[in-house]
């Protein structure tokens, strides 16, 4: 299992290595064996994909691009696929839910992995809340929140 993190500024209170933590539980609980890169970028380069990929104006939260569909998926081996987080966004709707920039952070990136594992917005909610608890008892938990999950 290889897990890349890419463009994660080092002063956000997250580590590349929580992310990957988080990660390898999820695909571990799921038995999946694959890489998987989780890279975060600004809200103009979200834009910039969001529109690319989707044809959306405006950015978003999370995009997860699957290297499993498509018609390369038959040379993607055990890649799974790449999970983009806008930091901005991350930000913004931390503030708006009143919970921590690193919370709202590690939550983009489990929906953005539980999206390249299928999920849908009706299956994800339940397995979200699952997997939030699980990983609450984690060592990646914000000792300065220790009331709050992650």
């Amino acid at each position: 299992m290889e897990i890349y993190v890419k463009g994660l500024p080092e002063k956000c209170g997250v580590k590349p290595g929580d992310v990957k933590q988080i990660a390898r539980h999820v695909l571990t609980k799921e038995e999946v064996d694959c890489e998987l890169a989780v890279i975060f970028v600004d809200d103009a380069a979200m834009s910039d994909l969001n529109h690319q990929y989707t044809k959306r104006e405006g950015t978003t939260d999370v995009l997860a691009f699957s290297a499993r569909e498509g018609k390369d998926s038959e040379y993607s081996g055990h890649v799974l696929g790449d999970v983009f987080v806008s930091l901005d966004r991350a930000r913004e709707q931390a503030k708006e839910l009143g919970h921590s920039f690193r919370r709202e952070l590690l939550f983009l990136v489990l929906h953005g992995l539980l999206h390249l594992l299928g999920y849908d917005h009706k299956s994800m909610p339940k397995k979200i809340e699952r997997l939030e608890k699980e990983l609450a008892i984690l060592p990646i938990r914000n000792k300065s929140r220790s009331r709050r999950k992650m």
